[in-house]
């Protein structure tokens, strides 16, 4: 076993794949974070919650929730939810919980789940610990969606559409408008993951959903705490109905113990906060689009439309070398690789955030102009334009 394991390694380091843990160094500009409103960061708002709290709150839950560890915090968080979505919300330990027990929970062999090609890891988790049968989608393709749910439409109890509302790779946005007129066409259940959109999107930064208005025609949101909220755990905004299966069906919440009480009054404490950060998102959305042009006007290719800002390498090497040269200018911009994204499409993921100054863009795009281009990424930018 051990030789086995030692040889995949070696292959791995061949292919310019090889993953260590990183730590973050407080003097550089982190761009490969997801504190994307800078909550995580915030020392005012820290100093005002432990203030309000005055360590009344507890550090642990003892057990899961259905057993010892529910309590009061838990109960106000999900809550507040029910009253910012207008609908029942159940909390979870983490995003990868929500999603790797929510489909197979829900789902029997007589379901079909169709899922965008690009969806999450912890949600294809999910579908592989459920019986139901499965297709994808090209990415963002309604029109290849529509075609799996002609071919199999009569055929199952239940189609389930997965979807993301901002991907966390490419930064791009899903159709969501057109999505749900294919739901509601066909009579599907939509699911929509919102873990990189919670908290920069939408009146009260609820989300692309709710920016768009149609929170309402999804089935199930799921929101992330991790991220913009800048805490831990995750919730499902669903019917009743589904609420109370879950509680009583979902492993990934029966069986693991409960997030501390802190936890809770934290999630609660800023999720308040984010309903009037309005001056934060649309900073947030101007720092991205600058940073968009620099890579764009230096010839290089880009994606998406988010504070997630892919600049493609394409090459695993040369994405490592860019690595280097940023780190050495005391910039933290993470190279992703395979399997993260597929073969030939490495890249520097910059993940932005609100407390980046015009500054730090302008730095990090003097650098850009100075990096070193492949020939097969040369070739690459040449025939994507």
């Amino acid at each position: 076993m051990l030789e086995r394991l030692k040889n995949q390694i070696e292959q791995i380091k061949t292919d310019n794949c090889y993953r260590y843990a990183v730590n973050t160094d407080p003097f550089f500009i982190n761009m490969s974070g997801n504190d994307y409103l800078g909550i995580a960061t915030n020392q005012n708002l820290r100093e005002e919650f432990l203030e309000l709290t005055k360590s009344k709150i507890g550090f642990g839950s003892y057990s899961s929730r259905l057993l010892a560890g529910d309590h009061s915090q838990s109960v106000m968080f999900e809550s507040d939810l029910e009253r910012m979505y207008n609908r029942p919300a159940l909390a979870f330990n983490s995003g990868y919980h929500a999603n790797c027990g929510l489909l197979p929970a829900i789902t029997t062999k007589t379901d079909l789940i169709i899922a965008d090609k690009m969806i999450h890891a912890s949600t294809i988790d999910g579908i592989r610990l459920s019986d139901a049968h499965f297709e994808r989608f090209k990415h963002n393709d309604v029109n290849h969606l529509i075609r799996i749910i002609e071919k199999f439409k009569g055929k199952f109890d239940n189609i389930i559409i997965a979807v993301e509302s901002i991907y966390s790779m490419d930064g791009d946005m899903a159709p969501l408008k057109e999505i749900v007129d294919i739901k509601n066409k066909y009579g599907a259940f939509l699911i929509v993951d919102e873990a990189h959109s919670l908290g920069l999107y939408g009146e009260t930064g609820l989300g692309l959903c709710q920016e768009l208005g149609i929170m309402d025609d999804v089935d199930i949101i799921i929101g992330t705490l991790g991220k913009a909220i800048a805490s831990v755990g995750a919730f499902v905004i669903c019917h009743s109905v589904v609420k109370e299966f879950l509680i009583n069906r979902m492993r990934s919440f029966i069986f693991t113990t409960a997030l501390a009480p802190i936890n809770f009054a934290w999630s609660r404490f800023v999720m308040n906060k984010v309903q009037s950060m309005n001056h934060e998102r649309e900073y947030l959305k101007s720092i991205s689009s600058n940073l968009r042009s620099a890579i764009t006007n230096n010839g290089f290719k880009t994606l998406g439309e988010s504070a997630i800002v892919p600049f493609m390498a394409f090459d695993n090497s040369l994405a490592l070398q860019w690595y280097e040269i940023f780190k050495n200018n005391h910039i933290d911009a993470r190279p992703v690789r395979y399997p993260t994204v597929p073969q030939g499409t490495a890249r520097i993921r910059f993940s932005l955030s609100a407390t980046l100054t015009t500054e730090d863009i302008n730095k990090v795009s003097s650098i850009i102009g100075t990096l070193p281009v492949s020939i097969n990424q040369t070739s690459t930018i040449i025939n994507e334009q």
